[in-house]
C-alpha cells in the first residue's frame, strides 16, 4: 500500500519499518550464516503490534552463532523479549541479569526515581513492571 509514497511522505513508524526492511535485506544472503543484529531504538514510532512483530522477527532470527543487541527503554518489553538484560545508568552498567533477576523493585527505583510494583504477567510467562 506505501510502495509509491516517497520515504520522506512516511509517518515515523512506517520509516522505523523501512529501516528494519533495509537492515533485513542486508542478512538475507547470510541466512545460514553466523550474525550479530545491532539495533538502536527499533520499537520506537511503532505501534504495539508492530513492536511485538519486530520483536518476534528478532527472536526468530537467533540461532547458535546469532544474536541481537537492542538499545530500548521500555522495560516491559525487554522484560518479555530478552533473555538477557543490562540497564545502564548515565554510562555506567548497573545491573546485568535475566529477566527475573532485573525484576527487582529496589533496583529499578534506584536507576529510575520511581517507585515501582512487580508483578506476574497474566499468562505466567514472567515479570511486569508496574508504576
Amino acid at each position: 500500500a506505501l510502495a509509491d509514497r516517497f520515504y520522506t511522505q512516511l509517518s515515523g513508524g512506517e520509516k522505523q519499518r523501512v529501516q528494519l526492511a533495509r537492515i533485513l535485506a542486508q542478512l538475507w544472503p547470510a541466512e545460514q550464516q553466523l550474525g550479530l543484529m545491532l539495533l538502536d531504538e527499533p520499537t520506537a514510532s511503532l505501534d504495539l503490534a508492530h513492536q511485538c512483530q519486530l520483536l518476534d522477527y528478532c527472536r526468530h532470527w537467533l540461532s547458535p552463532g546469532r544474536a541481537v543487541l537492542l538499545a530500548m527503554h521500555d522495560i516491559n518489553l525487554a522484560l518479555r523479549y530478552a533473555d538477557r538484560i543490562l540497564i545502564l545508568q548515565q554510562g555506567e552498567l548497573v545491573a546485568d541479569g535475566e529477566p527475573a533477576q532485573i525484576a527487582d523493585a529496589a533496583l529499578l527505583r534506584r536507576v529510575f526515581g520511581l517507585t515501582v510494583h512487580i508483578a506476574e504477567r497474566p499468562d505466567g510467562s514472567g515479570p511486569w513492571v508496574l508504576w
